[in-house]
């Protein structure tokens, strides 16, 4: 069971820490040694771990750009819910809980191309966005902007050199 509810704070250098030791930019190894989950499953730039979210399975999910943490999230899916109220009263606990953390959000809006509805904090570098999707799922992600940039950037430039090759 997941310790704190929600175990993301910022400190006063709006650094992400989980617990008292994990921190954006760390490496994969890094992350592993801080968290006490088993491996769910790992690949190059992702680790994803399994555990409970308000009495429902979660799925963590710690992305990396160059070996450096960006982003983690926490996502339920919605076929593991009894009915779809308790699926949206859970996404509801969620905005509250993380609006009891964070103050009131930034930005609440939708999608309909991608389906989801969300809420978004935005503090220091850090994304904070709660998602409701159509599509099955709903959590939580926690994103440093600027690591985020860096990793768009990356993807673009491979995108034009294979575009170039391609032509």
């Amino acid at each position: 069971m997941i310790q704190h509810l929600f175990p993301f704070a910022l400190s006063k250098k709006m650094i992400l820490t989980l617990g008292i030791s994990t921190r954006w930019g760390m490496s994969q190894s890094e992350v592993k040694q801080s968290e006490n989950l088993k491996i769910h499953r790992e690949d190059k730039d992702r680790v994803y771990y399994k555990d409970k979210l308000f009495g429902h399975e979660v799925v963590i999910s710690y992305a990396f750009h160059n070996n450096r943490l960006y982003q983690a999230a926490y996502i339920l899916s919605k076929n593991k819910f009894s009915s779809n109220e308790e699926y949206v009263n859970t996404y509801n606990k969620i905005i509250d809980a993380l609006t009891d953390k964070y103050g009131e959000p930034n930005v609440e809006g939708s999608s309909s191309i991608f389906k989801i509805s969300g809420t978004k904090w935005i503090i220091g570098n850090t994304e904070i966005f709660a998602l409701l999707g159509d599509l099955g799922h709903c959590g939580i992600t926690y994103t440093n902007l600027e690591i985020k940039k860096e990793a768009e950037k990356a993807k673009e430039k491979r995108t034009l050199a294979d575009a170039r090759f391609l032509s």
